[in-house]
């Protein structure tokens, strides 16, 4: 039997979610109240028929992605730099950092972090031969923590780029680097806004980056592989407050035996994973999530979204990836044989490789 948990956040319960929730038995809801902190839990269950590799500093780390627009020849020129130049950027950028600034951000900055005690920027793996991909670190050590700032390449343009970035920094910092760049090379730096249907396509790819290593069926390897490789899977689904104010979130976890299972049936169906997700929950319970598919002329629509109901977030073990652009990768996934290692190390490339193609769209577009 395939086991699916469902938790519904939600403020004041309205007597109509109650209602349709009360043919679904063995269902789990934690109901948490905005008024006061209060929760119901009931226990649950829904029955429901080597190649590239990351730097391991990007692990264990929430990100924030940022794509470059309105790229100029200044800046692809900095994006080919070699380490000479590299260093002056970094002094340049050291120099502008503690420039015009008032004295209570100093202090505050103090206080918080201690002082900046280097400021370096390197080319992206250096000294290691596993990473095929190529950027630029920005990193800047304090007394009490380290920012970083990652520009990545897009190995499929003629010329290097950095279209996309991603930043580990307080918002202010943040705001000071985006206007170093722009002051220094004439660009745009902006969030990269993901939406839901790159959410599931990415998930989808990992899925399909992980069969092409392992035969997706019930042995006990594939199994031993998936429970600490991918864990549970969730999504979150959120729900707009001008349509739906009492109801926040709905999040649906899938624990791993029951992802290898839709897994296989969906690819004997030909459909997606979350296709495939998506009709057991609601051929089960009704219950209806946005999930992306094929129109009759061949063109991606997301069934059942609209500007109030859509998945905003995907989680598993590996990585979590956001509609808020915000993304992590976890390092207890790749620990373990180097078979295993290398398969998630490699999803986990592709899935970067996903990111770099829309932020280099983002950047075209201006």
């Amino acid at each position: 039997m395939l086991v699916i948990s469902v938790i519904a956040r939600l403020g004041v319960l309205p007597s109509a979610i109650v209602t349709s929730y009360q043919h679904l038995p063995q269902t789990r809801l934690l109901l948490t109240s905005t008024r006061q902190d209060k929760s119901l839990c009931t226990d649950t269950s829904l029955g429901v028929t080597a190649q590239l590799s990351m730097e391991d500093e990007l692990y264990d780390t929430s990100w924030t992605l940022y794509f470059i627009a309105n790229t100029t020849a200044l800046y692809r020129n900095f994006a080919s730099s070699d380490q000479g130049s590299l260093n002056g950027r970094a002094r340049q950028f050291r120099d502008y950092i503690s420039s015009n600034r008032p004295r209570y951000e100093d202090e505050e900055e103090q206080e918080k972090i201690g002082t900046l005690r280097d400021c370096t920027w390197s080319r992206l793996g250096k000294g290691n031969t596993r990473t095929a991909r190529k950027g630029i670190v920005v990193s800047l050590d304090y007394d009490k923590t380290t920012y970083k700032f990652v520009f990545y390449d897009d190995v499929h343009a003629n010329f290097a780029s950095l279209p996309l970035l991603l930043a580990k920094a307080s918002a202010s910092l943040t705001k000071k680097f985006a206007s170093f760049l722009s002051e220094t090379f004439d660009v745009s730096v902006n969030p990269l806004r993901l939406p839901p249907s790159l959410l599931q396509t990415t998930l989808q790819s990992y899925l399909q980056n992980i069969r092409s290593a392992f035969e997706l069926d019930d042995s006990a390897d594939t199994l031993q592989f998936l429970r600490p490789a991918l864990g549970s899977l969730r999504l979150t689904i959120s729900f707009s407050s001008l349509v739906a104010p009492h109801l926040r979130t709905l999040e649906v976890d899938v624990p791993p035996e029951t992802t290898l299972q839709l897994s296989r049936s969906s690819t004997a169906s030909n459909i997606s994973f979350l296709q495939e997700l998506a009709r057991h929950l609601y051929n089960r319970t009704g219950l209806k999530i946005p999930v992306l598919s094929s129109s009759e002329d061949g063109q991606s629509v997301i069934d059942g979204e609209d500007a109030v109901f859509r998945i905003s977030k995907i989680a598993c073990a590996a990585y979590s990836l956001s509609i808020d652009s915000r993304i992590r990768f976890m390092y207890k996934a790749v620990e373990g044989s180097d078979k295993h290692e290398l398969v998630i190390r490699k999803a986990n490339d592709g899935m970067m490789g996903d990111l770099i193609e829309k932020a280099t769209r983002m950047g075209q577009n201006g």
